[in-house]
């Protein structure tokens, strides 16, 4: 009864169709309630929606691809930056572990412009450079950061010249260049004189 009708007193009674969900916990198969969680008409259901998509994930653990990439899409379309970005962190960096299809988050994170973390999934892609570019069109101390995490020795220094290219090049600011040297040792000053 409850799959067939929740999503029609969904519509008329958002908090209190979540409510209901969320005390019985356990007894429902939460895949089997999406035509209920697929009902968003308002701001009113979307916060009701997310709310339960939360408790299904951190306090049910429940793993299923669709409910976790769901979230994904509700965080990235009403643009909830700081909690995607807490998600995506709070699901790890271990690509085998991950609850979710990255492509997919990477696809809706694009499409709704949401920069940083695109990056954060362009690493776990290791897609370096695309992951770097990115970040140096918004924050230099993201792709600094990005830069320094792979293990690959030249990479990394690849990664670091194109962040000094777009720091130094045609400007006049040899200081900037200096503070570039003290945070990466891959790169000497021979590096970066071409872009002065």
């Amino acid at each position: 009864l409850v799959y067939n009708y929740a999503p029609i007193v969904m519509e008329e009674l958002p908090k209190e169709t979540i409510q209901m969900l969320m005390d019985r916990g356990r007894s429902f198969n939460v895949v089997k309630l999406l035509p209920t969680l697929l009902c968003i008409k308002s701001d009113k259901h979307r916060v009701e929606v997310v709310k339960y998509l939360e408790y299904a994930i951190h306090s049910l653990s429940i793993k299923d691809l669709s409910i976790h990439n769901y979230l994904i899409q509700l965080y990235a379309k009403y643009k909830e930056k700081a909690k995607l970005m807490n998600y995506l962190e709070t699901q790890g960096k271990e690509v085998s572990l991950i609850h979710y299809d990255i492509h997919y988050a990477l696809r809706l994170c694009k499409e709704f412009e949401i920069k940083e973390a695109c990056v954060f999934l362009y690493c776990l892609l290791e897609f370096w450079q695309q992951a770097v570019e990115l970040a140096l069109t918004f924050d230099l101390q993201l792709a600094q950061q990005t830069a320094s995490q792979t293990t690959d020795e030249e990479l990394s220094r690849k990664l670091w010249l194109i962040i000094a290219e777009h720091e130094i090049a045609g400007k006049e600011k040899i200081q900037e260049a200096m503070e570039l040297l003290k945070q990466c040792d891959l790169l000497k000053i021979e590096d970066l004189l071409p872009f002065f």
